[in-house]
């Protein structure tokens, strides 16, 4: 996504038959910035109000995390046992961190 937003929005749009004029596109490019989620973290952070972040904005500190890092252990702990039920491994390789290979 920080790579190429404008190209990533733009096969999102295509693939679910879309079709955003420039200025639309360039609407969901900015609304789905890192600097966007963070600045409106409340709204974007799952479950921001329980208590289970150490920091709402700090779910979207950098971008280059992943939003786990914000959980709490007990959390954590929660979240790994279901991803290994849900998905296989390249598949939660690719949740976790965007890539297959590796």
């Amino acid at each position: 996504m920080k790579r190429d937003p404008d190209g990533l929005v733009s096969q999102v749009a295509a693939f679910i038959g879309a079709e955003p004029g420039p200025d639309l596109l360039e609407d969901i490019v900015q609304a789905t910035s890192i600097s966007s989620m963070r600045a409106n973290a409340g709204q974007f952070t799952p479950q921001a109000k329980m208590g289970h972040f150490s920091s709402v904005a700090g779910f979207f500190a950098t971008g280059e995390e992943t939003g786990q890092a914000q959980l709490s252990a007990e959390l954590s702990a929660r979240y790994q046992e279901r991803l290994s039920a849900l998905l296989s491994h390249a598949e939660a390789r690719w949740l976790d961190g965007g890539s297959i290979a590796g």
